[in-house]
């Protein structure tokens, strides 16, 4: 109930006069904070998304809500050899200063130039791979603090960004707009030899895989090779023992935090990785990718000696012993 106040809550206030909520002791200058502050009493959501039907009590909000369903992006950029397009004009706007505005701070290391010190900053540290942001918790580097700030929801477990479909949580922004591509079939990565498209970005990466014959990158401890430095890179943590992503709920620890992700599930039973064809559902991502296969037909990984073609790519390593003289 709205308590009694004898304080003024209406009229144009002076400079010196507060406006004062009236179920709490909060006050303010300005009328419409007064307004805003109000709904989180009354629970009032006047903001409705045209798209989805969910509701804010904020206009901001729903601006950055609407985004989620920006699928299509129709405003692009028309300076030469630029090929990035954007969901709305201001965010083609904003893009575009970065053509226009002078660029006087250049890389002594590869000719790359900036509008501002700070990105010539932030752009050496790809050249001397530093990474001078490190989490406290377990001690992982970042090239940027905003990957930091995000990396430490990890450990501090606030879920902030919640699903208006299923109300799952997330950490940040960007996972829920992932999480929504489940519930809309918005496949928004396309594979440029196949024209098969994916809902995440890790699934077209590991799609590649299965065009790429040429794996330069060996790993020193085993035979395992590799298309690129970064997922040798990722392959050899695996050999160093190092295992700092210790799961909570048992005594397990993991090299990497996707792969601890994927261990808490068989503790809660979530699988949130579902089949668009027969609704099966599944833990891990990548494990869906492989079923996928059973419908498509699908068969991306073939043997180097006689071309026979699996599933898994586990399964070719396995059938390419085969071929190896026995030792006797």
């Amino acid at each position: 109930m709205p308590k009694e106040s004898s304080k003024k809550t209406v009229g144009r206030p002076n400079k010196k006069e507060k406006l004062c909520c009236e179920y709490c002791d909060n006050t303010y200058y300005q009328p419409y904070l007064l307004v805003d502050h109000m709904r989180t009493h009354t629970g009032e959501k006047p903001f409705k998304c045209e798209v989805c039907g969910v509701c804010f009590s904020r206009k901001g909000t729903l601006r950055k809500h609407v985004f989620i369903h920006a699928t299509e992006k129709p405003h692009k950029c028309l300076f030469e050899t630029c090929t990035k397009a954007y969901s709305s004009i201001a965010m083609l706007n904003r893009h575009e200063k970065t053509h226009t505005a002078p660029r006087p701070y250049k890389c002594a290391i590869c000719d790359k130039d900036f509008p501002e010190k700070l990105h010539l900053s932030q752009h050496m540290i790809t050249h001397t791979k530093e990474k001078p942001f490190k989490c406290e918790t377990c001690g992982k580097g970042f090239t940027r603090n905003f990957s930091l700030k995000v990396h430490q929801t990890v450990h501090t477990k606030v879920k902030a960004f919640k699903c208006h479909v299923c109300d799952k949580t997330f950490p940040g922004r960007g996972n829920l707009v992932v999480h929504l591509r489940i519930h809309t079939g918005v496949t928004p990565y396309t594979c440029q030899y196949c024209q098969r498209s994916f809902k995440r970005l890790e699934h077209l990466k590991q799609h590649f895989v299965t065009h790429q014959t040429d794996k330069p990158h060996k790993c020193s401890e085993c035979d395992r090779v590799f298309g690129d430095v970064i997922a040798l890179r990722r392959h050899q943590k695996l050999h160093t023992g190092v295992r700092p992503f210790k799961c909570e709920y048992c005594e397990k620890a993991f090299a990497h935090s996707n792969i601890l992700k994927a261990h808490h599930r068989i503790h809660t039973g979530e699988k949130p990785y579902k089949c668009d064809v027969c609704n099966k559902a599944f833990r891990c991502s990548i494990t869906l990718v492989v079923h996928q296969r059973i419908h498509t037909g699908e068969r991306p990984y073939k043997c180097s000696i006689c071309s026979k073609a699996f599933v898994q790519q586990s399964a070719v390593r396995k059938h390419e012993k085969t071929h190896l003289p026995k030792s006797k």
